[in-house]
């Protein structure tokens, strides 16, 4: 496996513990610790095994797989929030929209004037956890009373997939909240959004949250945090952990739900019943990302194929790594695995990545400079090995958990489009 020493060692590394065993295997495990040092620590373990795929990508290498049973969890794609932007025939007050909206509701929503201002004809509506039956009640009260001069733009949509214990079990979820914020693997360059960088907020305010990757306190740049485990931290199973900026035209975020329609500036939140807590993860789309599949209006949203989602954004991977046989070369990339396994066991997929592009672009920079200087005494360079390399290329899809996620996604599609 990674490594094939006569002994045996731990490592310990921000709760992650190396477990090097001789012979063929290597066993992984996190300790998945909490902002609240009451909460019982989790352990998730990983196992590597062969891939099994004939590609040539694949050669020489292993899976390393979480131990989890997803039959113990249910799977439950729902609309969080959505926000509209209505177009009115004529000018009112935002506490008037408000007032129809909740009339026909019978709950609470959000309204806004846009621009803000006293009296305007545009309006944004936010609800909650809304069904498509009550986002077509609005649209007729508002019609009813206002007029509109077109169908109401979406301008956020927040899908979220949920894992709920089927016996309710905390050490379930914590253990789904670290498979899901080390194998969910997002379209997003970290080099070039540094506010959307994978984080993790555990209250409001300042100093209430952290990077997974550096230390505000070195003075290394992001690259040479890449590099390293040094100055990682793994997300607690108590925060809340994001990717992409929240400005970003698309934001994920994972956390343990426990409760429900929460307004964190008015401090109100609906309690769960433990029954009901589960481990989430959400996308939220704003009006750029929305175009991009598909919907522009709430007329649309009947007919957008929800689990097309779910490889663009719902996407989860299986990491591998070198298993060279021995060698001259073995005990080099024996340590090379060994460092890739702490930064995927810490910082997850988007860690890995990072780490096996900066390590790529450093020896594509090298090998320039030695083709350089072996043409200038006459020589060649040896050809390189042009087979998967990197994270893109060796990686595998955890085909279990991405198929539950897609059913889940395709059954709320089929609700929405009752």
């Amino acid at each position: 496996m990674l490594v094939h020493h006569a002994f045996e060692s731990t490592q310990h590394l921000y709760g992650a513990h190396l477990i090097l065993q001789q012979g063929h295997t290597v066993r992984l495990e996190v300790a998945l610790t909490a902002v609240d040092k009451a909460r019982p620590v989790t352990v998730l373990h990983y196992v590597s095994a062969p891939t099994g795929m004939a590609q040539a990508r694949f050669n020489g290498r292993v899976v390393l797989r979480p131990k989890i049973d997803l039959s113990c969890y249910s799977c439950r794609a729902v609309i969080d929030l959505i926000e509209l932007r209505i177009d009115l025939t004529k000018p009112t007050q935002w506490k008037w929209v408000k007032f129809e909206v909740d009339k026909a509701l019978g709950g609470n929503c959000f309204v806004e004037s846009v621009p803000s201002r006293t009296v305007s004809q545009t309006f944004t509506v936010r609800l909650q956890e809304p069904v498509i039956e009550e986002l077509r009640l609005v649209v007729s009260a508002l019609r009813a009373v206002f007029g509109l001069e077109a169908e109401p733009a979406i301008s956020e949509l927040e899908i979220s997939v949920d894992f709920r214990p089927v016996t309710p079990d905390q050490a379930a979820r914590d253990l789904m909240f670290g498979v899901l914020v080390r194998h969910h693997l997002p379209e997003i360059n970290i080099f070039e959004e540094s506010r959307g960088r994978p984080r993790y907020a555990w209250a409001r305010g300042k100093g209430n949250s952290s990077f997974v990757f550096g230390d505000r306190k070195t003075t290394n740049s992001f690259e040479k945090n890449m590099l390293t485990s040094e100055h990682d931290r793994q997300p607690p199973v108590d925060a809340t952990y994001y990717v992409g900026a929240e400005e970003s035209s698309v934001q994920w975020s994972v956390m343990d739900k426990v409760k429900d329609k929460q307004n964190i500036g008015a401090g109100t939140f609906v309690a769960l019943p433990e029954v009901d807590w589960r481990t989430r993860i959400e996308v939220t789309f704003k009006e750029e990302a929305l175009r991009k599949v598909g919907v522009n209006t709430l007329g649309d949203l009947p007919e957008m194929d929800f689990a097309r989602l779910q490889r663009k954004f719902f996407n989860f991977k299986l990491a591998t790594f070198e298993a060279r046989p021995p060698g001259r070369l073995k005990a080099i990339s024996d340590a090379i695995e060994l460092l890739r396994a702490k930064k995927f066991l810490v910082g997850g997929f988007l860690g890995l990545a990072g780490r096996d592009t900066v390590r790529s672009t450093k020896r594509a920079d090298t090998r320039a400079d030695l083709i350089e200087q072996f043409r200038l005494v006459g020589r060649r360079v040896p050809r390189q090995l042009r087979r998967g390399t990197g994270t893109s290329g060796t990686t595998m899809a955890f085909a279990e958990l991405n198929k539950l996620v897609e059913t889940a996604l395709r059954h709320l599609g089929e609700r929405v489009s009752r």
